[in-house]
């Protein structure tokens, strides 16, 4: 790593946080994302029969790059791939916590994600495993001034990536494909909730 390249995009991804109003729920080290409220840009019927409208709020996920496991020197394991699995829950469950806690979420119908894929093999990988958590890939409109921001937002990426998790840089490419994922609200009480069983990702359908 380049020295003091952390701070820098550190500073950097402060700054751009604040300005898309992205902020964190939980202070746990195990907690993968950070959020903010956005708008959808179409209308979309979920699996489970939840419909939004154009330009209704969706809470919007941020992977925290500083919690992410770094991966293994010898490549993914059993290891860490239980590891991530738990996070995955411990997460969840505190942000089911989170948006039943706060008032001006309650019109919050869905959560919804982003990925940036480098491989053409990719999107169907991260599908399968993003369904077993209930995600579901949709299309979103982009506009030139998104499909921008969109790049800025895959330097940032890297950055942050060559700072706190280097070996994920392996086959990095900046001309990628980006996926949206939505989970309705009511999938993650379903899954997360009070009585719901405590499972990870490989045992839920």
């Amino acid at each position: 790593m380049i020295p003091g390249l952390g701070h820098v995009f550190r500073f950097i991804d402060g700054r751009m946080r604040r300005r898309q109003g992205i902020y964190e729920f939980s202070q746990d080290p195990r907690c993968l994302f950070r959020l903010s409220v956005g708008h959808t840009n179409g209308a979309q019927t979920l699996r489970d029969g939840t419909e939004i409208r154009a330009g209704d709020p969706v809470l919007e996920l941020h992977f925290w790059s500083a919690h992410f496991p770094p991966f293994p020197k010898d490549g993914i394991d059993l290891t860490w791939g239980r590891t991530i699995e738990h996070n995955f829950h411990v997460t969840f469950v505190a942000m089911l916590q989170h948006l039943d806690s706060q008032p001006h979420l309650r019109q919050i119908k869905a959560l919804r994600g982003e990925t940036a894929f480098a491989t053409r093999a990719a999107p169907a990988k991260v599908s399968r495993l993003l369904g077993r958590f209930g995600f579901e890939p949709l299309p979103e409109k982009r506009g030139w001034l998104h499909r921008t921001h969109d790049r800025l937002a895959d330097l940032l990426v890297w950055g942050l990536a060559a700072a706190f998790n280097p070996r994920s840089l392996k086959g990095w490419d900046f001309t990628r494909r980006r996926v949206w994922y939505f989970l309705s609200r009511a999938e993650l009480q379903r899954r997360y909730g009070d009585g719901a069983p405590v499972r990870t990702a490989m045992t839920q359908q």
